[in-house]
C-alpha cells in the first residue's frame, strides 16, 4: 500500500510547523485574532495540531485505488473502498450520491 497524504508531506513535523506559521500570523492580524478570545493562542494551536493529527490524513486516498480496482461497477467499487480503508460516513454518502 502506498505512503498516506500525512507521511508523503512530512507527517507531524510538517503539520506543526504551518500550525504555528497559521498561529502566529493570527497573532499579528487584528481581525482574525479577535475571533480567538483566549489571551494565550496556545492551546488553541493544540487543538488544531489534535484534529490534524485525528483525520483520514492518515489513511491511503481511495481516489488512486477505486477506479483500477471497481471498473466502474458500484458494487465492486463499493468492496474496493472498504477494503482501501475508506471511512464508514465516506462510504454512506457515495451510496446516498449513487442512490
Amino acid at each position: 500500500m502506498s505512503e498516506c497524504f500525512h507521511d508523503r508531506v512530512g507527517g507531524a513535523e510538517t503539520f506543526r510547523v504551518l500550525v504555528d506559521r497559521f498561529y502566529a500570523g493570527v497573532a499579528e492580524d487584528e481581525p482574525l485574532r479577535v475571533l480567538y478570545p483566549e489571551a494565550d493562542l496556545g492551546p488553541a494551536a493544540d487543538r488544531l495540531r489534535m484534529f490534524w493529527s485525528s483525520t483520514g490524513l492518515h489513511q491511503v486516498s481511495a481516489h488512486r485505488v477505486l477506479p483500477a480496482q471497481g471498473g466502474g461497477d458500484p458494487v465492486a467499487v463499493g468492496r474496493a473502498a472498504k477494503r482501501a480503508g475508506t471511512p464508514p460516513r465516506e462510504r454512506m454518502i457515495r451510496r446516498k450520491a449513487a442512490a
